[in-house]
């Protein structure tokens, strides 16, 4: 998972190169990405969150809600939103990944104390 901090409200181009250990490198196809306001009305409370956490702003289509490791493994995952558990999940940042009906997949970042 790779996050752009420099992202722009027009559309982006991004373009992949991978580098193979006998140093030979190719580039991926060209992908836009467009920014969706709706997309960045989601946001996450307390943060930082110790024992639970909440989701504002998901809409009533969110068809799945993952909370991922730094290395993008599924540590915990639920099936809507609210106040969400996360007593036993270890201490760091996390990603939190909000699917949308049609596939569309909103993340947030979330320190866990």
């Amino acid at each position: 998972m790779v996050l752009d901090a420099n992202a722009t409200d027009r559309t982006t181009y991004y373009q992949l190169k991978q580098v193979d250990q006998d140093e030979h490198a190719s580039w991926s196809d060209v992908v836009a990405m467009e920014r969706s306001d709706e997309h960045h009305s989601i946001a996450l409370y307390p943060n930082p969150a110790s024992g639970w956490f909440t989701i504002a702003g998901a809409g009533q289509d969110v068809v799945g809600i993952d909370l991922l490791d730094a290395a993008g493994r599924r540590v915990k995952h639920w099936n809507a939103g609210g106040h969400l558990a996360i007593a036993e999940v270890l201490a760091g940042a996390c990603m939190v990944s909000v699917e949308r009906a049609g596939g569309a997949r909103v993340l947030r970042r979330l320190v866990v104390r």
